[in-house]
């Protein structure tokens, strides 16, 4: 069993909770959100690699394929050297691609429904990062997303565990992703006042 840290939302690896950095959105216009800005980027290789005919290059849910890849690599686990089929990928995510949806909406009313992405529904879909995940080390075992809102990457560590306990796997790839800091999102918080307003003090 192996544990990480928080991972940077932006791809930049392991960090303290009060290192953190969010993006896609202007704080400026909103009454409640701390404000924010982006640090770095996602390595390339981590969230832009061409391969398996292309779909990682595509669908990109670099937040928690990077994280993954990052916890692969400190586990020191070979899966060459194991039965994929007995190696799974359970991930927790409260929302799902939303930065993808606010994109599409915009283009669908601004420019028509012939340009909307074809990928769009992969995109969304909140499995999509378990998939990928998969995709790239070639897992065959079970593989799913729970979503349970703010305890869906904990939900999915126990299911992980139980997958384990239950012998319908020997290794799960776990652990929780969110990429929900956009506009959309920052503005339903701020309207159901759920985020602090107190901007001269975030630490606190």
């Amino acid at each position: 069993l192996r544990g990480a840290r928080l991972a940077d939302v932006v791809g930049g690896g392991f960090l303290e909770p009060h290192e953190r950095h969010a993006a896609d959105a202007d704080p400026a216009a909103l009454p409640r959100a701390a404000p924010m800005r982006r640090r770095g980027g996602v390595p390339r290789q981590q969230g832009r690699e061409r391969g398996h005919h292309g779909i990682i290059r595509v669908l990109e849910p670099v937040g928690g394929v990077a994280a993954a890849e990052e916890c692969i690599r400190d586990s020191g686990i070979d899966f060459s050297r194991d039965d994929p089929y007995r190696i799974g990928v359970i991930i927790g995510t409260g929302i799902g691609g939303i930065s993808e949806i606010e994109t599409q909406f915009t283009k669908l009313l601004k420019k028509g429904p012939g340009r909307v992405s074809p990928f769009l529904v992969p995109k969304m879909m909140g499995n999509c990062v378990a998939g990928v995940i998969s995709i790239r080390h070639y897992l065959r075992g079970v593989n799913y997303v729970g979503v349970s809102a703010c305890a869906s990457g904990s939900n999915s560590i126990g299911a992980a565990l139980r997958s384990i306990q239950f012998d319908d796997a020997d290794v799960i790839i776990t652990g929780g992703s969110e990429a929900a800091i956009t506009s959309l999102g920052l503005a339903g918080f701020c309207s159901a006042r759920a985020l602090s307003t107190r901007n001269d003090d975030p630490e606190h």
